[in-house]
């Protein structure tokens, strides 16, 4: 006899949407964060923390870890990768939380659950530069907003790829422009389809979801 779902999906897509809220609230006061050389992957451990805590939280099982972390495949290098052999940076293995009993290993590459959070950053107002030419620490001067626009489309490619595959997917984006640019996103010529939330005069955020087309 097959064991009781823990979980329903529904459960699943309003705890991957709540759980970004609560990461727009932390980042929204933390702008700071938005000057690191990759700060998509401090939100993803961010998120990645706090939503297996959840989890845990409502199946009352402080030991599920059936999720997954891997946040440099968020960089330029792992995007040209056939999409196939892609990974999500975080992916989710709900089989036990909808009481599937004894499920056999999970290819990483086909999860049942996955998200990607992609920032895109204008150039600061200013930038120290070295006797070389290179940017003085903690400065980082971000690719041009073009190049991190091509790197969203490689993510909603593999997501639209994994929902054609029975994966439920979340794209999060994050739009910094502290220095007031008017670039590539603004133009619309970067992620048109966003409808943008505002938490700041500098930041803005947008979300897609990627349905699952079958389900297993």
């Amino acid at each position: 006899m097959a064991p009781e779902p823990l979980m329903s999906l529904a459960q699943v897509r309003n705890l991957a949407e709540g759980t970004w809220d609560e990461v727009t609230r932390w980042f929204s006061a933390k702008p700071g964060i938005f000057t690191l050389a990759h700060p998509e992957q401090q939100l993803l451990f961010e998120y990645a923390d706090r939503m297996r805590r959840a989890i845990r939280h409502v199946v009352g099982d402080h030991a599920w870890d059936r999720m997954y972390f891997d946040a440099t495949t968020v960089t330029f290098e792992r995007a040209p990768l056939p999409l196939d052999e892609r990974r999500a940076p975080i992916y989710v293995d709900t089989r036990k939380l909808f009481g599937i009993p004894n499920p056999a290993p999970r290819d990483d590459t086909a999860p049942d659950v996955a998200v990607v959070i992609q920032v895109l950053r204008t150039l600061p107002e200013r930038v120290d530069l070295d006797d070389d030419g290179r940017p003085l620490r903690p400065a980082h001067v971000p690719p041009a907003v073009h190049l991190q626009g091509w790197l969203l489309e490689q993510h909603v490619q593999h997501l639209e790829y994994l929902a054609r595959n029975a994966c439920d997917g979340f794209l999060f984006v994050v739009y910094c422009n502290e220095a007031r640019r008017r670039s590539a996103v603004d133009l619309r010529e970067v992620a048109s389809w966003a409808s943008w939330h505002k938490p700041s005069e500098t930041l803005w955020w947008a979300t897609r979801h990627f349905r699952a087309k079958t389900l297993p």
